[in-house]
């Protein structure tokens, strides 16, 4: 998924095998630079990947953020354009599949999940795994800025 500024750069991957408690885990390090070269977006700013599961629930969606695309990649200061989120849907696919065919040790052919009814302490099984269906890019630029609190 290149297009992301230059001083951004993916240097490690860890897996884990949540399918039983011996939690057998899988990294990968190494370096992989964004290849953009002109204006992007303030750091705060953010590409939302969206994955989409099968079932309905109450709450927020799992969303991915990944840096800033290029000035030239949006129509607006805030929306990115068609051919951008096409190229970043098959990009972040591609980047899946690179991830599924990295060797990971003890753990066969890893895949993401999003697990739903986590809190510290929970038993395992008050906690599920659902597999994305699919994946949405969306339209709008996000934000890695927390959220501010009133003091």
């Amino acid at each position: 998924m290149n297009g992301w500024p230059p001083q951004y750069a993916l240097v490690e991957i860890d897996l884990l095998d949540l399918t039983n408690t011996a939690g057998t885990a899988g990294l990968w390090t190494g370096s992989h630079s964004g290849s953009g070269s002109t204006n992007f977006g303030t750091s705060n700013c953010a590409i939302d990947i969206q994955a989409k599961i099968a079932t309905r629930y109450r709450g927020g969606h799992p969303v991915f953020h990944i840096p800033p695309p290029s000035d030239s990649a949006l129509d607006s200061t805030r929306t990115l354009s068609e051919s951008t989120r096409t190229g970043i849907l098959a990009g972040w696919q591609a980047y899946l599949t690179a991830v599924k065919g990295t060797p990971g040790g003890a753990l066969n052919n890893p895949a993401p999940v999003i697990l739903r009814g986590y809190k510290v302490g929970a038993p395992p099984s008050a906690v599920n795994a659902y597999s994305p269906v699919g994946w949405n890019i969306r339209k709008t630029l996000g934000s890695m800025r927390r959220r501010l609190t009133s003091t």
